[in-house]
Formats: C-alpha cells, structure tokens, sequence
C-alpha cells in the first residue's frame, strides 16, 4: 500500500506551515506586544515615536533656528538642576515649516530633561506672529515623552498674559494634576531673576552684534 504524502511537508519531511510561521519574526513579536497591557504598549509606541524625531533632530541642520535664540540652556538653580530659557517673543510660530521648529526643541532639550531641571518662560512683548496654534501645542504634548513631564520640577511664566493663561487652560485635560503644582506665575521680576535676565540680555545683545558685524 502506497504511503500518500502530507501535503504540509516538503521533500526533506519539514512542516512547511512551521517553517513559514518560523520566518515572520515580526508577526510572533506582534502577537506578543498584544499581550501587554495596554500601558505598556502606550509607553512602548510613544518612546518609539519620540526617538524617531530625536533621531531626525541630531543628523538636520538647524542652524537657522539656533539663530533665533527661542530656547536654550541656562546654567543651573541653586540645587544644581538645569534651567532651560524660553524667549516667547523670538518664537517662530508663523515658520512655514514647523515641524523644523519641534525638531530644534528636542535638540535642545533631550541632554536637558534627561535628569530634573526647571523652565523659565518669558512671556514679554509676544505678538500674534510667536503664538503657536493650539492644535500644535497639543501635538508637542503627546510628542514628549514621560521624561519631559516627570523630571519638570518647576515652570515660571514671566508676565503671563490672558492668551497664555487660556493655552494652559486648554492643556488642561492632557496634563496631571503635578503639573499645576509645579507651575508658578511671575508677574514682577525680582532680585531673584536678575542674573537670568542679564543673561538673556547679555544673548540678545550678542546676537545683534554679530548680525551686524557678520562675524
């Protein structure tokens, strides 16, 4: 009696429906991911999200956003955590391409958020042509990662206006309940602000100098 052969075998007797099965690494990986909890996977796709931008960050050349001084690093609080600067009123809100813009803010703030630090947000003299659209704002939000959100130990807004009061408003059901905790208005500069806004003087300063001079 002739043995009829399995049609799920090949000629060296291998189940070929395992082999195939074996070949899709990214199929099994896939089914696995489906079995962790739906916060994991968030924090999975949002960190694969975030690096992707951060990759792209490092390798464009954004050197014309450099020039306009928005943000940057500077120095340290009395407890040694960095401080990074945002100037409202050098914000390219109306760049044609502003996702170059939400690139250069990573650049500057991955090395910043890396450990706990504080941003000190000056508000002073912002006109239509440095608020951002809302809708951008929300899309940064998701794009930062938890780091950005849980190593924030303070958030000074230097003469907040009625507009920046209303978009922290309309970030209020996207942020947790710390971060009202960790945001403080500054309506007066004090004693306390002036090295840092000597500082930012001292930039502006600079940067006028050398539009100038060409150098």
């Amino acid at each position: 009696m002739t043995k009829q052969a399995n049609p799920k075998l090949g000629g060296s007797g291998i189940d070929t429906g395992f082999a195939q099965m074996q070949d899709n690494p990214d199929d099994i990986r896939r089914q696995q991911d489906l079995l962790k909890p739906k916060e994991v996977r968030e924090k999975q796709e949002e960190e694969r999200v975030y690096n992707n931008y951060l990759a792209r960050a490092k390798e464009e050349d954004l050197k014309d956003l450099h020039d306009m001084n928005f943000i940057y690093p500077s120095g340290s609080d009395s407890m040694g955590r960095p401080v990074a600067v945002i100037i409202a009123q050098n914000f390219p809100a109306t760049h044609k391409n502003m996702d170059r813009v939400l690139l250069y803010i990573i650049k500057v703030m991955d090395p910043i958020v890396q450990h706990d630090y504080n941003i000190i947000y000056f508000h002073t003299n912002i006109t239509d042509n440095n608020k951002p659209a809302f809708d951008w704002l929300r899309a940064i939000y998701a794009i930062f990662n938890r780091k950005y959100k849980k190593n924030m130990k303070r958030l000074f807004v230097v003469h907040p206006t009625v507009w920046v009061r209303l978009a922290i408003w309309f970030a209020s059901p996207f942020v947790k309940k710390k971060f009202w905790k960790k945001m403080k208005y500054v309506y007066k500069v004090r004693l306390a602000w002036l090295r840092v806004v000597l500082f930012v003087c001292c930039v502006v300063l600079y940067c006028i100098v050398r539009s100038l001079f060409k150098f």
